[in-house]
């Protein structure tokens, strides 16, 4: 009488549990998706590429037009190719780049030119300022210190006259 009881309490606390249990099927195995998941999965169809086709007698006859032949020929007529055309006008844009150009590398030569110059007009200084130094102090192998007291008196006088007037 005990495991009669027994069994009774247990299939009565277990009716609750088998029945609150979803049932299986086939429906609920499949779960719908979200659409962000369903979006996903069609663009990954999508990007799938299809398996290359090898182009063969069989795969032709087997086309969809049916007519499909590959046929040669025992002549070749004579391919008339189309005239040369005459080169095309550069562009706003090229000539305006070409202009640029041109300019620049004239202002480069003169620029250049003008460096040349002055480099020829200061070694002509230089070798004149030897000349009137030599001349000033004089070839004469006379005393060294008589030579750098007129030196010097010449730079006082020189100072001498490049003084400015006072401001008024």
């Amino acid at each position: 009488m005990k495991s009669l009881v027994t069994l009774g309490i247990v299939a009565l606390l277990a009716v609750p549990v088998v029945a609150e249990e979803p049932r299986k099927t086939q429906d609920s195995q499949k779960t719908e998706d979200s659409a962000l998941v369903a979006a996903a999965k069609k663009s990954r169809e999508r990007r799938k590429k299809p398996s290359a086709t090898v182009i063969t007698n069989d795969t032709l006859a087997r086309s969809s037009s049916g007519k499909a032949h590959v046929t040669t020929t025992a002549h070749q007529r004579e391919i008339k190719m189309p005239e040369v055309l005459p080169p095309a006008e550069p562009s706003a844009e090229e000539r305006a780049a070409k202009v640029i150009q041109l300019k620049n590398s004239q202002e480069a030569e003169d620029t250049a030119k003008a460096k040349k110059a002055l480099e020829a007009k200061a070694q002509r200084v230089r070798a004149a300022e030897e000349v009137a130094h030599d001349d000033y102090l004089g070839d004469d192998d006379g005393d060294p210190a008589d030579a750098e007291r007129r030196v010097r008196e010449a730079r006082e006088d020189k100072k001498s006259t490049e003084q400015k007037p006072p401001h008024r």
